[in-house]
């Protein structure tokens, strides 16, 4: 009996070593693979004109309204406007304010759009690459070494639907990603 209890536990640490020896892990720093990208180098180009062209416009409008409430400033001190005069330029210039800080917020919006246009196809060509390799190498896994990300996972590893139903909950199809 104990020859049979002692084949079963060799037995199945056998099995678990197989199991465990089918799970291909690797990895690879993903932000070295896109800086070294001859096309990233290009996207970087293109956001850092971007971005100088809407920078020297606020720059502008900066300037030009820096000198109007200067000027402003100056008559108001010496008494040369009337104080409805004095009023109206007031409001001007919170007005141009304003748009200034409205320019800025947009100015950021269309950097964010830029940046998502540009990179959005080189992270996809890399990530389809990284499942290609992994799908030819045969790896179950992939990560990221600087940030720890999974990269690649194979689906048949996904315990996502076991786990639903488990809990009774209705299964999902693959690509739902819920």
């Amino acid at each position: 009996m104990k020859n049979a209890v002692k084949a079963i536990i060799i037995l199945l640490v056998a099995f678990t070593a197989t199991a465990n020896a089918q799970q291909k892990i690797g990895y690879l720093n993903a932000q070295a693979v896109l800086a070294d990208m001859p096309e990233m180098k290009a996207a970087d180009s293109q956001l850092e004109a971007f971005a100088k062209a809407l920078t020297n416009k606020d720059s502008l409008m900066v300037v030009a309204f820096q000198a109007k409430a200067q000027a402003f400033q100056e008559k108001n001190q010496k008494g040369e406007m009337a104080p409805i005069e004095a009023d109206k330029q007031k409001k001007a210039l919170e007005d141009e304010q304003a748009k200034i800080q409205e320019y800025e917020q947009q100015m950021q919006q269309q950097m964010a759009t830029k940046r998502k246009d540009l990179y959005q196809p080189l992270l996809d060509k890399v990530n389809k690459a990284i499942a290609d390799v992994a799908k030819e190498q045969g790896f179950t896994y992939v990560v990221d070494v600087t940030s720890g990300s999974l990269l690649y996972a194979d689906e048949k590893n996904d315990l996502q639907n076991a786990v639903r139903q488990k809990l009774g909950l209705p299964a999902v199809s693959a690509s739902s990603g819920k």
